[in-house]
Order: C-alpha cells, then structure tokens, then sequence
C-alpha cells in the first residue's frame, strides 16, 4: 500500500515518472522507495524527487494497466486493499506472492506470469586456478633499485643509465680486496667477507654496538656502485652484454631487518628463465587444492614402466600392474603436475622445467658444483621432490611428481591436504621445487614486521604421519 500509496502521488513529465521525495515527504514514501529497488527498477535521485526514465516509466505504467502515453498526474481506479483484509491470519509466503499477482493481473493489459516456479540455489567454490606467484612488481630478484630502477624497477636501468642506486644495504668488508662490500662473500676475490656494525645516528662505523646509542645494525643507507655489481655479476656467468636479459626487475626497496640482498647472478637468471621471486627467495606456483585418491596411468601420461619405478607395482585389487586401465592408489606425498594449454597462463610443467634449469644454471656457474636435474623434456620432472604449502602456515610437506593434469589444480592426496591444514573447499597453496628451497630460500629475507614468518617453508615435514591426519 505504501507504494500505491506514492504512486498515485506521482507525475509523468516529459516521458519520466516522477515521484515526490523531498525532506518532509522521505518518511511517508520510504515504503514506496524500497519497493522500487526490489523491483530493481532504475531511478534516480534528485533534490526533492526520484525520477524514472522513458523505458522503465513505461514498463511500470503499462504492468499498472495505464497508458503510456499518460501524461500528468497518476489515478489508479482499482481499489487496493490491505494485507490484513486479503488474509485473515499468517499465510505461506508462496501464497501471499501468488495473491499478490492475481491483483497485478486484474489491472494489467497484459497477463504478467511468475518469474519461476521454483527457485534452487547452490554454492559455488572457487574456480579452478594454476599460476605462478608474482609479487608487486614481478620482481626478479631481491635487489633493492629505488628510484633509479624507474616505473620498471629494473636493474639494467639503474646500472647501465644511473650507475649508482641509493638505498640500504648490508655492510661488509673484505680484508683481502680492502674494501666495502654488499654480499657476504667478495665479488671480486671470493672470499669470504666480514660483518660491519653502523650506528646511524653518530653516522659513523661502531664495533657491535654503539655505546653511546646502544645501536648497531649490519647496514647502512648510502649510496652504492651498482654498474660494479652488475659486471661481476655478468662476468660471473660468462655473458657478453648483448646475451644479458633485456629486463631484470628488483624490488623498491627492503623491509628486512638488516635489508639482506640477493646476488645480483640469481636475478639474471631467473629472468632467463622467465622467472619470478617470492618475497623469502623462492619460486613459487600457486593452485586451487584437488583432492585425489585413484588414479589410471592412461589419465597422468605417464608410462607404465616408470610408475612401476616409482613404486606403483599393484592395482588397487593387487594385480600386478601391467595395463595403462588398471586403478592403482595414489599414494599420501604424490601429487600431478597441472599442464592446461586453454588456461592462458604459464603450465606448470614448462615453469617447472624452468626452474630445474635455473637451479642448474645457478649451481654449475655461481656455486661452482655439478648440475642436478639435467632436465631435458617434461618426462624427466617425473620423479622430482617439491614443497607443497597453504598460506598462513610456516610448514611446508615434501612431495614427489608422478604425472601430469589437465586439471588447473593441486591434485593431491587428501593426506598431503590435511598435512598443510587444509580441507579442499576451494583453498589455495603453492608448489616449490625443492631444491629451489634448500638453495634460496633465506629467513633473512623476511620481513622484520610482525606476521612475516607466515607463508615461509620454515619447516619441512618428509613424511606424512596417517595417524595424525583430522577425521
């Protein structure tokens, strides 16, 4: 009624419907304001009325049964009458809308029917996702640039166009080179570089702890060569200046608690390979969880053979394992590896082969020791050990690449699942070679504010204690 109420205080001008709403009249119509927006007719508002525009003002007129031509001020001859006098007591609120649409019809021209005849809802979880993590920026490495480094943050601007970027920056000293250094061991000699202590506020270097201020960090704000450190760096790998990434990108700047840097080798690396870093060192690939209890070797193309290998001997009824049909049980620190073409974004697969040869790169020309993985094609991921981790957790769970999925997904055992702290309903975690964590992964790169040790493989968890897993 109070809608009624409002309309047949209302006007049409100029092909709008127009309702008062002014200050004095908002109480009274309030009703009838209300009623519009469950409509989910458009309007809108202006100082002292709520105006509809040609369309939707002849929609209403004509579902009224008026004119749409009408112009001036609305007469409804129909009388309405109230809740109260059409239902004696409570009704179901399915008859109530079906009474409700009868009287819509007796003043329509048109017969106006229900919507639906019934209404079914359902949850849906998040859709499927598979893709690598990339920070702010998408940096590279963690190698502050500052402003130097520009709109890009990028290390090739900041060396080659600036020469020097200002920031704050470990502070080390090699005895042998005499001289001051950023990284722990001197990119000049190699040697292994001593810690210094700075008070900022004598400006001045301390010997631990400054007496006088009791501060003393292993960092100082200055400014640094850093066409110098990006030369060694090139020249530690062997490229010309030609052969180096067109783009390595840093971050602005660091928030640990001594702004611990990576070398600057790690960052054209990555950028090789097409890599991004995660805040701690790491490589990461976030997926939505799977869970997944049995599987057929035809589904994970992989071959028998080298299931067999990896200790898939039986099927799930006992049978020697001699056909790609059989059902065989996925075991607890297995996972697949997601490989979609259709997804848009970077597989699994192909990031995954790029990080075992950047971590090869990496120990063969920077650690100066044999290469690892000497990973060829995808086929030979098959049999390689990752970290699996949900956010908010500082443990990470060892697993092993038995095959590959078209599902955009972590398919996993739910025991690997419950042993993040995860229950499957659309969560997230990420996936880590893990040879990548055990080379560059570095709590000093954390954050020095609080909550920074979420997210970061603090622990790793080997084996999955089935006794232990929720219910």
């Amino acid at each position: 009624m109070g809608f009624i109420d409002w309309i047949q205080h209302s006007r049409v001008d100029g092909s709008k419907l127009i309702f008062p709403y002014n200050n004095s009249e908002k109480e009274r119509f309030k009703i009838g304001k209300r009623a519009l927006e469950l409509l989910g007719i458009n309007h809108s508002l202006s100082v002292e009325n709520v105006i509809l525009e040609k369309n939707d003002s002849v929609g209403l007129l004509i579902n009224l049964g008026l004119d749409a031509n009408l112009v001036g001020e609305i007469q409804l001859d129909y009388k309405f009458k109230k809740r109260e006098e059409l239902f004696e007591e409570k009704v179901d609120l399915n008859l109530e809308g079906k009474k409700i649409l009868e009287i819509i019809n007796e003043i329509s021209k048109f017969k106006i029917k229900d919507k639906a005849g019934e209404f079914i809802g359902s949850r849906m979880a998040r859709p499927e996702k598979a893709k690598m993590r990339k920070l702010t920026g998408s940096p590279s490495i963690i190698f502050p640039v500052g402003d130097e480094g520009g709109r890009l943050r990028s290390v090739n601007e900041a060396a080659n166009k600036i020469g020097t970027v200002k920031g704050e920056f470990p502070y080390n000293y090699c005895k042998k080179c005499v001289r001051e250094t950023i990284y722990r061991k001197c990119e000049n000699c190699g040697e292994r570089t001593e810690k210094k202590y700075f008070c900022r506020m004598c400006d001045n270097e301390v010997d631990g702890k400054c007496e006088a201020h009791e501060i003393g960090n292993n960092f100082k704000s200055g400014r640094i060569d850093m066409k110098h450190y990006y030369d060694k760096a090139r020249e530690k790998l062997g490229l010309l200046k030609v052969e180096m990434p067109q783009l390595i990108k840093g971050v602005r700047g660091t928030s640990s608690a001594n702004h611990d840097i990576e070398n600057i080798v790690k960052g054209i690396l990555r950028s090789k390979y097409n890599l991004c870093v995660n805040k701690e060192g790491t490589i990461r690939y976030d997926m939505t969880e799977v869970p997944l209890s049995h599987f057929r070797p035809d589904e994970i193309e992989v071959s028998i053979v080298r299931l067999r290998e990896l200790g898939y001997t039986k099927d799930y009824n006992g049978e020697d394992l001699k056909q790609g049909d059989q059902v065989l049980e996925l075991k607890p620190h297995d996972v697949l590896i997601p490989c979609n073409d259709l997804s848009g974004d970077a597989r699994a697969d192909d990031v995954f082969m790029n990080i075992a040869n950047y971590v090869d790169e990496l120990l063969e020309k920077f650690y100066e020791l044999p290469k690892f993985f000497n990973i060829k094609t995808r086929d030979d991921l098959i049999g390689q050990l990752g970290v699996c981790m949900a956010p908010h957790n500082c443990a990470g769970v060892i697993c092993r690449f038995i095959g590959f999925t078209k599902i955009q997904g972590l398919v996993a055992s739910p025991y690997l699942h419950a042993a993040m702290r995860r229950d499957c309903d659309g969560d997230e975690a990420a996936m880590m070679m893990l040879l990548d964590v055990l080379i560059n992964f570095s709590k000093k790169f954390l954050s020095a504010h609080r909550g920074a040790t979420q997210d970061a493989p603090l622990v790793l968890n080997g084996k999955i204690l089935a006794k232990e897993v929720d219910d």
